[in-house]
């Protein structure tokens, strides 16, 4: 049985964000565990006061287990196996302990508007898109305004500049356990690389998954971000699926991550696998 560790905060976002997981619970078939992170209290010695008094709140970690329980009970009750952790540290920090104790096919997040959401957030992505630039999991953001609706069109965004035969495997099994057609689609911008002839790349596709049905479209755009988010509304996909390789500081400021931009532009739940 695979393994789907979520992130919830029992915020009014978290309805999607298990909506989505128990729909991919269900399909796999996979556990689910619920992860809920808190910020670690610490005395308040920057300020002028007793610090044995002045203290950062304290999170009422009894009320966070009831929370928690509560949405595990819901899960289970539509079959789903599922267990629960409540960990005092960043969330981030708390996802990447996790996966690398103990194996896990999918996370699973939210993902809320920010202010910050822009062309910085673009560049160095937002709170939520930095889980997804620090694991080495596929990690599926579930934004605020995602529905809850069954999945039935997947728009994979293919680069045709290195071997996906992998990542298309679990798209394509992905795809099968959830009833989903898949559509590829690559996005040709002004300015970007072209570091291998496309059609090598569309060719190794059709022989590696010839038994397999989809679709395969090439796709002029101003931006690959752009271009894609628009794609995939005009074609009525109800999910997207991402490769993204980890980019390092200066790797951002030269070519800033094609996830993380559509990441903070679509409205769409979208599935990121990573590239060595």
């Amino acid at each position: 049985m695979k393994r789907l560790l979520v992130a919830t905060d029992f915020s009014a976002q978290s309805h999607p964000v298990l909506a989505w997981a128990a729909q991919f619970a269900l399909a796999l078939p996979a556990k689910v565990v619920l992860l809920h992170a808190q910020s670690i209290a610490y005395p308040a010695t920057e300020l002028p006061t007793d610090p044995m008094v002045m203290l950062a709140p304290l999170p009422d970690e009894g009320a966070a287990q009831t929370a928690l329980d509560r949405q595990a009970d819901d899960l289970r009750q539509q079959g789903i196996a599922c267990e629960t952790r409540l960990v005092s540290d960043d969330l981030t920090e708390a996802l990447r302990d996790d996966v690398a104790e103990t194996p896990t096919d999918f996370v699973v997040l939210g993902r809320r508007a920010e202010a910050s959401d822009g062309w910085l957030a673009q560049l160095f992505g937002t709170s939520a898109t930095d889980v997804v630039a620090k694991l080495n999991v596929p990690v599926l953001m579930v934004p605020a305004e995602a529905s809850e609706g069954p999945v039935r069109r997947i728009v994979y965004a293919t680069q045709l500049e290195w071997d996906e035969t992998a990542v298309l495997r679990q798209t394509f099994d992905l795809a099968r356990a959830l009833g989903a057609s898949v559509q590829l689609v690559k996005l040709n911008a002004p300015f970007e690389p072209n570091l291998a002839r496309d059609e090598d790349f569309i060719a190794d596709i059709r022989q590696n998954f010839s038994e397999e049905s989809f679709e395969l479209t090439t796709r002029e755009a101003d931006t690959v971000s752009g271009g894609l988010v628009a794609f995939a509304e005009e074609v009525g996909a109800d999910l997207l699926i991402l490769t993204s390789h980890h980019h390092s500081l200066l790797d951002q400021l030269i070519t800033p991550s094609k996830a993380k931009q559509v990441l903070v532009q679509t409205t769409l739940p979208t599935l990121v696998f990573p590239l060595a």
